[in-house]
């Protein structure tokens, strides 16, 4: 298991990616492609924010500096 994926920020994250792609399907085809494509973005981002946040701080210094 990574280690993320025990957090509860973490299914949190993966049930709002699984909801937008719900609400997405359900949208016009007209409305999809900008709309969804946004929604999915920012679902990612959160993922990799969530990801980013939970390694060691060591680890994390490393990468920004």
């Amino acid at each position: 298991m990574a280690h993320y994926e025990h957090l509860p920020i973490w299914a949190y994250a993966m049930k709002l990616s699984a909801g937008i792609e719900r609400a997405v399907a359900s949208v016009s085809h007209h409305n999809n492609y900008a709309l969804g494509a946004e929604s999915r973005r920012s679902a990612m981002k959160l993922q990799g924010i969530v990801v980013r946040a939970a390694r060691p701080s060591a680890h994390r210094c490393q990468l920004n500096g």
